[in-house]
């Protein structure tokens, strides 16, 4: 979901509505007054074509739409804009086979404009390494090109991937590492790196996670908000400031959580997510 600069919101995904005629594909909807503006330019994936891991990015310096998402047809990921109708951005299926589920948490996708260059980045678990590694692609408003020098950000197989970009335009890259026992991770590069580096030592005290979300402001502010397994799969949050982490709030919640989101308004950090006994949205700041 996103905001545009007129605070429009619009949300991507996958219509599993079982009327449809979008069944499966990925589409998009806007807000219009008190009402929601239904299936935007039509299938973004293509009639028949089904898509896993719909994701959005909304560049607010001109309110441009970008989706991204995996193709059922070749378990690749292609990323499309809109403009009066539905446009690919770069090539399609421009990453190599990806892993992917129903669930959410194999493709993270962000970006940023930088005075009129579009810059996008997508996250994915690479399959066709036998170890299933991380792997990110950027789009330098001309072409997808590996980026970090090719390098891996897992130690294996991986997933939970979740992308943020802070004000000196470095990329973070959160995820669970089930190379190294489903560890949360968050992995930081720029546009010149040679390759990947840890955001300050790894979380290591937590020893397993899932669903791991990541918030950059600043090298020396970073959040990351994850279902902590040592917790009874409730949602934590750590913060890192560059030299280390630390725990800004254990199993926030008196039940396990899934999908967090994390952000800061007015400097405070807000964290969100379903609580699974009523299924309920909740929010809560640290203070």
């Amino acid at each position: 979901m996103g905001l545009t600069s007129t605070n429009t919101m619009v949300v991507a995904f996958a219509d599993y509505t079982g009327a449809s005629s979008y069944y499966g594909e990925a589409v998009l909807f806007m807000q219009s007054g008190g009402s929601w503006l239904p299936y935007i330019g039509g299938s973004i994936s293509g009639s028949g074509v089904y898509a896993y891991n719909v994701s959005l990015y909304l560049d607010k310096t001109n309110d441009a739409v970008y989706v991204a998402y995996i193709d059922g047809n070749t378990n690749k990921i292609t990323v499309k804009t809109f403009a009066g109708t539905w446009n690919t951005v770069g090539s399609a299926g421009f990453s190599p086979v990806v892993q992917y589920q129903y669930t959410p948490g194999y493709l993270g996708f962000n970006g940023y404009n930088d005075s009129g260059t579009l810059h996008l980045y997508a996250g994915y678990s690479d399959d066709t390494t036998a170890t299933g590694q991380a792997q990110v692609k950027h789009f330098n408003g001309l072409i997808w090109a590996n980026f970090a020098a090719n390098s891996y950000a897992s130690a294996g197989d991986s997933r939970d991937y979740d992308i943020s970009i802070d004000e000196n335009r470095t990329v973070y890259f959160g995820l669970s590492d089930q190379g190294a026992s489903t560890a949360p991770r968050v992995q930081q590069a720029d546009n010149y790196s040679t390759g990947w580096g840890a955001q300050s030592p790894d979380p290591v005290i937590v020893t397993s996670a899932y669903d791991s979300y990541v918030h950059a402001v600043s090298s020396s502010n970073v959040w990351l908000a994850f279902r902590d397994t040592s917790q009874s799969s409730k949602i934590s949050v750590y913060h890192s400031n560059g030299s280390a982490w630390s725990v800004h709030g254990q199993g926030l919640y008196t039940t396990a959580g899934d999908n967090p989101n994390i952000t800061e308004y007015n400097g405070v950090p807000v964290a969100a997510f379903i609580e699974n006994t009523g299924y309920t949205v909740q929010a809560m700041k640290y203070e």
